[in-house]
């Protein structure tokens, strides 16, 4: 809903509701409180300055972010604080930072806004008068603060306040709030600043501002290792999201909250990320950025709400900030990941999506057994066509027949040889402590992933062979000049059933 800013020097007071009128208030009382600034800066007082994070760099090229000491004042400065009452005047301090004697047009914005609120999606639980005292301040004072860290410390003017007040008018009245949802990746570097993977999403080198006001939401929206969180130079930046407006408590519960849809998104592109370049990596916190609109003003920062993740290895959390090795994604590495989820995001099949939830929790598991399970569920989840019959065959036959599209025939008994390996390594963990103990379990962790990461990738290539009994036609039984000799299944189990806890892989279930 678009509303015209204007300004009056003194707005009527109509008994009906009116989106301009409540502009108009908002604009008087913004430019009162900008002269009450300048009244008190011409006086002599000095304005605080605001507390904020404090940024260096690791020898490992890593952020290192720490909250700011607890009486520093390193941020940027903060206007409104000329005008906050004396401590020791109890008297003034309860009238707080705008008493209506001398802040008359802030006093009938609040009035007309809890005879309306009803009227303003925002404003619909504002009811009472001290929600509407409290929140008025914090946007009042926010905007006196933009004004003059924008403009310096001049009278303002209309056009002045109008552009000062575009995106808080934008959050009151838009029926749809613009979002960026932005996705730091932990511990990895990246030889470039920014690379575009679709039309809605690119990497990006964070800035300054953007670490600093990130950090300032992992109180509320992370539950990962502070260190882990901070640890991240470049992000995942998706564009065109939304959320419907709505009153202000609402909106900030909602936007501090996972999205399943934003999620499965975010974590498609780390599967094609791990798929295509094998690295530990992943990602401790999401952010959903305002685009265009605001709730306030922040001194000047980005307005953003943070949701928890911990989303990678566990060995991250055991001083992996301080790792030297970090693995280093170049650009046209990153274009080859680009080109992957954007199959991935053109499939519509369950089972693709199961199996790349299984591949991103097999590597960021503790435990390498829980790892060689995620891995093996996710290959029958792809291979074995639900029957659960013979299953170590199938799995071994059709990885085979896949691989040999592209590698011909020593690819496909590598294939078959590799999945064997994990197969039997699987029984071992399936059947108990005895056959266990045979098992590498590291060693066969790495071959289950990579196994997996080399079928999903030949799926999600030809996705024609997420239908597992077209390898069977097409492929193992089809004319090909470079078919594989495989070896007979003399000495597999035939009648073998799938042993693990999911049973045959379900089709809208999470596994």
């Amino acid at each position: 809903m678009y509303v015209a800013i204007m300004a009056t020097d003194a707005p009527a007071r109509p008994v009906t509701y009116s989106p301009t009128h409540l502009v108009e208030l908002y604009m008087a009382a913004t430019a009162e409180a900008v002269d009450a600034i300048l009244a008190k800066l011409a006086e002599g007082k000095v304005p605080e300055r605001d507390r904020e994070a404090q940024l260096t760099v690791r020898d490992n090229g890593m952020p290192y972010l720490i909250d700011p000491p607890l009486f520093s004042a390193n941020g940027p400065i903060k206007y409104s604080s000329v005008l906050e009452p004396p401590y020791g005047d109890d008297e003034a301090r309860s009238g707080g930072m705008f008493p209506a004697a001398r802040f008359p047009s802030t006093a009938r914005l609040k009035d007309y806004i809890l005879r309306h609120h009803e009227k303003v999606r925002a404003f619909s639980v504002f009811n009472q008068p001290r929600f509407v005292d409290v929140w008025l301040k914090l946007q009042i004072e926010s905007c006196a603060n933009q004004h003059c860290l924008r403009f310096g410390e001049v009278p303002s003017t209309r056009s002045t306040i109008a552009s000062v007040l575009k995106f808080i008018v934008a959050g009151l009245f838009d029926e749809r709030l613009d979002l960026a949802i932005v996705v730091p990746i932990a511990l990895t570097r990246f030889g470039f600043d920014r690379l575009r993977l679709t039309d809605k999403a690119y990497i990006l080198r964070m800035n300054d501002a953007l670490q600093k006001v990130r950090w300032s939401g992992k109180a509320y929206g992370a539950n990962g290792h502070d260190a882990v969180l901070g640890a991240a130079t470049h992000a995942l930046v998706l564009t065109g999201w939304g959320i419907g407006n709505t009153d202000h408590f609402e909106l900030s519960s909602s936007l501090s909250k996972p999205t399943e849809g934003a999620r499965q998104l975010i974590d498609g592109f780390f599967a094609a990320m791990r798929i295509v370049t094998g690295i530990d990596t992943g990602y401790a916190q999401e952010i959903r950025v305002a685009r265009r609109w605001r709730t306030r003003h922040h001194l000047g920062r980005p307005e953003m709400f943070a949701v928890g993740a911990r989303r990678y290895p566990s060995a991250f959390d055991d001083f992996g900030w301080s790792r030297t090795d970090l693995p280093e994604i170049g650009r046209e590495q990153l274009k080859a990941v680009a080109a992957l989820w954007s199959r991935i995001l053109q499939i519509d099949d369950d089972r693709l999506n199961l199996a790349l939830r299984r591949l991103n929790a097999a590597m960021t598991r503790d435990e390498a057994s829980d790892a060689i399970l995620d891995a093996t569920i996710a290959l029958e989840i792809l291979l074995g066509g639900g029957d659960g019959q013979a299953i170590n065959w199938k799995l071994r036959m059709r990885a085979g027949a896949l691989a040999s599209l592209d590698g011909g025939s020593s690819a496909a008994e590598e294939a078959f040889e590799q999945i064997g390996a994990v197969y039997e390594a699987r029984s071992a963990i399936v059947h108990g402590s005895k056959r266990r103990k045979t098992v590498d379990a590291d060693h066969h962790r790495t071959l289950a992933v990579d196994g997996l990461r080399k079928v999903l990738e030949q799926v999600i290539t030809r996705p024609e062979y997420l239908d597992p009994k077209r390898i069977d036609r097409e492929i193992m039984l089809g004319s090909r000049s470079d078919q594989a000799e495989f070896p007979g299944p003399a000495g597999e189990l035939e009648g073998e059933q799938v042993e693990s806890a999911h049973g045959s892989a379900p089709h809208r279930s999470s596994p």
